[in-house]
Parts: C-alpha cells; sequence; structure tokens
C-alpha cells in the first residue's frame, strides 16, 4: 500500500521535470548497495 501511494506522489513531483518514476525502486536500490559496501569487507573489485 506505501508503494502504490509513493509512486503516485513521486509520478506527480517528477512529471513537470519528464522524470520516469517506476525507477525509484532502482535507484533506492543501488545508493543502499553503495552506502553498504564500506560495511562489506569481504566485497571485491573484478580483475580487469
Amino acid at each position: 500500500m506505501l508503494c502504490t501511494v509513493l509512486t503516485a506522489a513521486l509520478t506527480a513531483l517528477l512529471a513537470p521535470l519528464g522524470g520516469r518514476t517506476l525507477t525509484w525502486p532502482f535507484v533506492l536500490t543501488t545508493w543502499a548497495l553503495l552506502a553498504a559496501v564500506p560495511h562489506l569487507p569481504w566485497l571485491r573489485a573484478a580483475a580487469a
């Protein structure tokens, strides 16, 4: 239920800017994972 309300609110907020509402879950997940990287010592960069 909360996601439905949040998506509707974001649609109204981002419409004048031409923003895409349905990308917010992916952006939020990416930010959360990027914030968690310093706390995950077992996570290492891949070899080039």
